[in-house]
């Protein structure tokens, strides 16, 4: 076997792949005995086909599977010993490649394109200043989560009258001319005065007492159709057609009530005696909120990184058309799709080159334990956003351990705990310029650059 290499441009090359009948005859010849051996053929006993038969049933299978591995494994071999990094697949060539015939061709030529990939040169020094976005964490933001706490283990009571966020229980019925519809079922539901669009119709809800009757106009309280058709219980086109008037008769006010902030809020939210005071409940809960808000600060951080790395390799030239081959030739992609997505799917190519060049730069490693610190970070936060905020380590770990037994959701956790120990590593090799900032400002920001 001989591979040749011609270089087409400084990321395309075409390597030519010749194979000599020597180069196959011994493996075929030695699966041929193996196939007579265990061939069961009608007439004749294992073993006991007559050779000349089973080359004739299966000889150019074998010479074409035989070719085939001795390609694939030589052009794997010629790869790794030349140090070459390709992009996508190694495709046959569209121009150069003629037709085999292993029926009668001895010798055999294939001719494959390779995207070569380019060196990035990610080199980074102190004139490569980012910006690390630290969100302040004010007495206002431990205040509010303090309030969410204590109403999250408040409890519900009886109020004598309505207020704005209390849930109001009772009868509606239709009017007509100031009267209750004949035939007309009165409806059994609830609303909450909050929930309200037109302050008019809040404020005739207001004040109310159990037992009262209130006159007021669903299509204008609700001009949501999908609000207005559960309050009513109809569907969204029935919804439509009401304009009418209805009575409300109130039978039930429930309102929440917040717990007081004692020793029983700071077990529930945190476990039994993690503090014992208010002021080490509130560390708690600005300890939570700075891990919640560095994590925003790190992906921003993250974006603009990216952002900067991509700007050094705008000018890098890369083998497009062999990616957009590449990619037409998977299973679930057309050529319109290809050219549709390819911005998209090129922005994604060319992140990981970034990716696989810096960890090669730097030598960059992942162990098991970074990937399950991280897992538990994720899933730490996720639960958060669902009130879960201090969860035991014990588990945590439980969770997240069948997690990482599946394979896709290894490969996602290692995808990102790779890239965080990237641009922790960058870190020490540019500028990273610290400014607080109010969330407000922060959100802003972040929006501005999403847009």
């Amino acid at each position: 076997m001989n591979i040749i290499r011609r270089d087409v441009d400084a990321v395309n090359a075409v390597l030519t792949v010749v194979i000599e009948k020597e180069d196959y005859t011994e493996k075929v010849e030695k699966s041929l005995k193996e196939y007579r051996n265990k061939a069961k053929i009608p007439g004749f006993r294992p073993g006991m086909a007559p050779i000349g038969l089973i080359k004739k049933m299966y000889r150019k299978a074998l010479i074409g599977e035989e070719v085939g591995k001795i390609v694939d494994e030589g052009i794997k071999k010629y790869v790794k010993d030349n140090n070459i990094h390709y992009m996508g697949d190694l495709l046959p060539s569209e121009t150069e490649q003629t037709a085999v015939d292993f029926d009668s061709d001895e010798r055999f030529e294939f001719v494959i394109d390779l995207g070569i990939q380019p060196d990035l040169n990610l080199t980074l020094t102190e004139k490569d200043v980012v910006t690390y976005y630290d969100m302040a964490i004010t007495e206002e933001m431990i205040d509010e989560q303090v309030e969410i706490y204590a109403n999250r283990s408040g409890s519900t009571v009886s109020a004598e009258e309505v207020a704005e966020k209390d849930v109001v229980k009772g009868l509606m019925a239709e009017l007509s001319d100031g009267q209750v519809r004949e035939n007309n079922s009165p409806i059994d539901t609830t609303l909450m005065p909050a929930d309200i669009k037109d302050a008019g119709q809040k404020k005739l809800f207001i004040g109310a007492k159990v037992g009262d009757r209130v006159i007021f106009n669903p299509a204008k309280a609700f001009p949501d159709d999908v609000e207005l058709s559960s309050l009513i219980g109809c569907s969204k086109e029935e919804a439509k057609k009401i304009k009418s008037d209805f009575c409300f008769e109130i039978h039930k006010i429930s309102r929440r009530q917040k717990a007081e902030i004692n020793q029983a809020l700071f077990d529930a939210v945190l476990g039994k005696d993690a503090v014992t005071d208010e002021a080490a409940f509130r560390n708690k809960i600005k300890e939570y909120l700075r891990t919640f808000h560095d994590n925003e600060s790190d992906y921003k951080f993250h974006l603009d990184v990216r952002e900067m790395l991509f700007n050094k390799i705008k000018d890098v030239v890369f083998p497009e058309a062999l990616l957009k081959r590449w990619l037409v030739s998977k299973d679930s992609m057309t050529k319109e799709s290809v050219e549709k997505d390819f911005p998209q799917l090129f922005e994604y190519i060319k992140w990981q080159v970034i990716l696989e060049q810096l960890v090669e730069k730097h030598q960059i490693e992942i162990t098991y334990p970074e990937i399950e610190a991280y897992a538990c970070k994720v899933t730490r936060l996720r639960l958060a956003e669902y009130g879960l905020t201090f969860v035991a380590d014990e588990n945590i770990i439980s969770y997240v351990k069948p997690m990482l037994e599946k394979e896709d959701s290894l490969r996602d956790f290692y995808q990102k705990t790779l890239e965080n120990k990237i641009m922790e590593t960058l870190k020490n090799h540019i500028t990273v310029k610290h400014k607080t900032i109010s969330v407000d400002k922060f959100n802003a920001l972040f929006e501005a650059q999403a847009s």
